[in-house]
Parts: C-alpha cells; structure tokens; sequence
C-alpha cells in the first residue's frame, strides 16, 4: 500500500484530472493522417512511459517518453508535459486497422 505522500503525488503524475477532448473531425481519421504530419494536440494523460495526446483523430496518439526531449532522457512524462497542455507532435506511425497511432514530439 502507498503511503499518502506518494499516493497523491502518483495521481498527480499520472494526471488523473479530467481533460477536455478536441472534437473528432473528419479530416484527422486515421486514414487521412500521414507520417511525418505536423498536427496540433491535448495531452490527455500521463502513464509511467509516455502521454496519450488527443489530436482529433478517433484514438488517441501515444507519445513515449524516448520521443518528448530530442536531445535529453525524461525520468518522468510529468517533468515534460501535463494533462491539459496543447502540443504540436509529428505522427511517427498509423496502424489504421489496430487503430493506433505514433507521435514525437517538437
């Protein structure tokens, strides 16, 4: 069991507040994304590797956390980012039929 110190510091890390979603356009379907397209996004929330960014499309992107710093090791996605924050990622893959999607970051 965590202590409450930790606790509250892990949620806050993982960024388990609720973020806003950008709404779901056609032109960001999965299909219509390219790689090495430059698109706008919502970081929605942080897990221990990485960050789920929302840009629109109809999954969200994950961006790893070898990805957030071109020239520098991130410990922790919190250190980088947090929920709520607008990021301008690059899409680095899209699998249409897994429905997943790859970014870095600027």
């Amino acid at each position: 069991m965590l202590k409450r110190s930790r606790l509250a510091e892990k949620v806050k890390t993982r960024g388990a507040s609720k973020v806003d979603k950008l709404p779901k356009v056609d032109e960001r379907r999965l299909e219509n994304l390219e790689v090495g397209q430059w698109v706008e996004g919502v970081v929605c929330r942080l897990v221990g590797h990485g960050a789920w960014v929302d840009v629109g499309a109809q999954t969200d992107g994950f961006l790893h956390v070898r990805a957030m710093k071109a020239n520098g090791f991130v410990h922790e996605p919190a250190d980088e980012v947090s929920p709520g924050e607008k990021l301008k990622v690059c899409v680095k893959f899209v699998d249409v039929e897994a429905k997943k999607l790859g970014e870095w970051c600027d």
